[in-house]
């Protein structure tokens, strides 16, 4: 009936949850007993029966659960993880979604979401244009969509005007989650992922179903659910999904974050892994999130444009290092790569980043989006200094997870400085790789920075660091 996706998250929690079935049955067995009987005490010890399932037995089967998930969950650990192509993510969510809302021009619509999604071996940002208001989200259809190319620096965004019928933010029997469980209504579904190639938009929904264990469920990835603008429906089994979208990220990221949180329960017996989990924390692993924009996992592409989400996982306490980096991809099947010690993690490469910009004006700017990169088989982080309104991208820095040192490899003063296919920056480079000269300069906060070369060594001084000397022959050099 048309009301039952109404109650599909109070249906799903007792459908995932069979113990919550199993203490209700019991609770009203005792119950018409004790009616029957005029037996009281029936009565209580159904209640303290039901107490014990709900708020006892129930925190029990979680351990239990995520026990099974772990032993369903192959991990094969080796000594080289894929290349990560450098330059498949140049666009920081939080700018992307500043140049999508600031771009806007059709009234009664916004965007409320911005979310990653990749066809034809490139990740893009993209954003729905839906409408706005209370009464809009009821009459007013989706108006198109946004896309911005992640792999840019620049603003670059692809607008395209095109109704849909269907949409995760409008109401009520249009909404796309309506629509999704009146076709498979014991499942969830995680984030869509935009196509738009050959002209043609669909949504594509990863889903997630259950494996009943007789008081306890795990979850699986059941494949996808593609939407296209019309609203005609096509469900593909995992096979057909992979064959069909080789380029997107369809495995379902929040099915994916389980999976590595369950390898902390690797010991028999779920007393076993609670008392690790409490008190000793042997081979404990964490996963650290840095805010919204965030969280793991990472979206990257390999050399040849495959996507992975990519976890970095800390020892248990307050060590900021790396442990292992599992990756992750769209079959489900993960990679894993163990440190015996521990490389600079995503919190503590932000600090080398501060440290070798002394004289940056970090009320002004954030870092952002620290992504794991391997090149040669060894970890580095490329990170993003942001303007914190989010208005663009300063500068992209490349920090190695074994040295600290810390790299600049873009400005958006003077474009690319090294690498990363670009050979006109390499040419510039190796012509004046024996002397310093002065490849650029921008002004941050009314103070002067140069961008020097010395002797293929590129430096960032500023005028507050250097003698008046210095200065004018800096300036000369520019002339």
């Amino acid at each position: 009936m048309d009301t039952a996706p109404i109650f599909h998250p109070i249906t799903m929690l007792i459908y995932t949850h069979p113990l919550v079935i199993i203490a209700g049955l019991i609770f009203i067995i005792f119950s018409a007993i004790a009616q029957y009987t005029k037996r009281n005490d029936l009565l209580g010890i159904g209640w303290m029966l039901l107490f014990i399932l709900l708020f006892v037995g129930a925190p029990i089967t979680q351990y239990i659960a995520m026990e099974t998930i772990h032993d369903d969950t192959k991990v094969d650990t080796v000594n080289n993880l894929p290349e990560v192509d450098i330059n498949c993510r140049n666009m920081p969510k939080k700018v992307a979604e500043n140049y999508m809302l600031s771009s806007l021009q059709t009234p009664k619509y916004t965007i409320y979401n911005i979310h990653a999604t990749g066809y034809n071996k490139t990740l893009y940002w993209y954003g729905l244009l839906e409408p706005e208001g209370l009464v809009n989200t009821f009459s007013l259809k989706p108006k198109g969509y946004e896309l911005i190319p992640m792999n840019a620096t620049e603003r670059i965004i692809v607008q395209k005007d095109e109704q849909f019928e269907n949409s995760p933010n409008i109401q009520l029997t249009d909404n796309l989650y309506w629509k999704l469980y009146r076709h498979d209504y014991f499942a969830d579904y995680g984030t869509p992922k935009l196509i738009a190639e050959n002209g043609e938009e669909k949504l594509i929904i990863p889903k997630i179903k259950y494996h009943f264990h007789g008081y306890y469920t795990t979850p699986y990835w059941a494949g996808v659910v593609v939407v296209d603008k019309n609203g005609n429906l096509e469900s593909l089994s995992p096979k057909e999904a992979l064959k069909k979208y080789p380029y997107t990220p369809i495995y379902p990221e929040e099915l994916s974050r389980i999976q590595i949180e369950s390898q902390n329960y690797y010991k028999d017996g779920f007393i076993n892994n609670i008392m690790n989990l409490w008190f000793v924390h042997e081979n404990e692993i964490e996963l650290v999130d840095l805010g919204d924009y965030n969280k793991q996992p990472f979206l990257i592409t390999d050399e040849n444009g495959k996507p992975y989400w990519v976890f970095c996982v800390e020892p248990y306490g307050r060590s900021h290092g790396v442990s292992q980096i599992f990756f992750m991809s769209m079959d489900g099947s993960i990679l894993k790569k163990s440190y015996t010690q521990p490389k600079i993690g995503p919190i503590k490469c932000i600090d080398y980043v501060k440290k070798s910009l002394p004289t940056y004006d970090w009320s002004q700017f954030e870092i952002v989006e620290p992504l794991p990169i391997i090149k040669d088989g060894k970890l580095y982080w490329k990170v993003f200094i942001i303007p914190t309104s989010g208005s663009g991208v300063s500068k992209i820095m490349i920090v190695d997870a074994d040295s600290g040192d810390v790299e600049l490899i873009w400005d958006s003063n003077i474009g690319a400085l090294k690498d990363n296919g670009d050979k006109e920056a390499n040419n510039l480079i190796n012509e004046n790789a024996n002397k310093t000269t002065v490849i650029g300069s921008y002004v941050v906060n009314g103070t002067t920075h140069w961008v020097l070369n010395e002797s293929g060594n590129i430096k960032i001084v500023s005028a507050d660091e250097i003698d008046e000397k210095e200065i004018v022959n800096l300036i000369l050099s520019t002339k």
